[in-house]
């Protein structure tokens, strides 16, 4: 899910600045206005986000694991002339449903804390607000595994795997 990506940069960036002296507080609050949050809710999506992210981040870093592995077989410009690239690993696909679910639990989280008329409220909030700036593609899944592999660099915190709803239309 978007949000969550979105609201764990805006935490970071506010602790960047708490850090330098600075004032971060525009920052954690940015999406507790936007969204209309109580102080209990916007509190709730601070302690799901960072988990989720927290999830994610330890998936991505097993999924690296992999991807490195892969391309130590598969040096890029040391394949011989002939000889085909196997598919991407197998567990990838396993990897990349597994971070699925990290993300749908933490939406479920928050559903439950929310309740039903507030999670609805708040859901209707955030698909209006990322509707026009996440596009959509299908993909198939072997397409969309080695499009991560192919994107993926942990250093790079701009850099992460896709959702299996990105790749087919539903966005993060």
């Amino acid at each position: 899910m978007f949000l969550f990506y979105q609201h764990h940069f805006n935490m970071n960036k506010a602790a960047d600045f708490e850090r330098q002296g600075k004032d971060g507080a525009g920052f954690r609050s940015i999406l507790k206005k936007q969204a209309a949050l109580s102080d209990h809710e916007a509190s709730i999506l601070d302690q799901v986000t960072a988990d989720c992210e927290r999830a994610i981040a330890d998936q991505d870093a097993k999924a690296q694991a992999v991807i490195t592995a892969f391309r130590m077989r598969y040096p890029v410009g040391d394949l011989q002339p002939g000889v085909t690239l196997p598919p991407p690993p197998p567990e990838l696909a396993t990897m990349q449903k597994e971070r699925n679910a990290i993300i749908l639990r933490a939406r479920d989280r928050l559903h439950a804390a929310f309740g039903e008329q507030e999670f609805r409220r708040f859901d209707t909030f955030v698909q209006a607000r990322t509707q026009g700036s996440i596009s959509s593609r299908t993909t198939s899944p072997r397409a969309a595994t080695a499009l991560a592999m192919r994107t993926l660099d942990l250093r790079n915190p701009f850099s992460r795997l896709r959702t299996e709803s990105q790749f087919t239309g539903g966005g993060r």
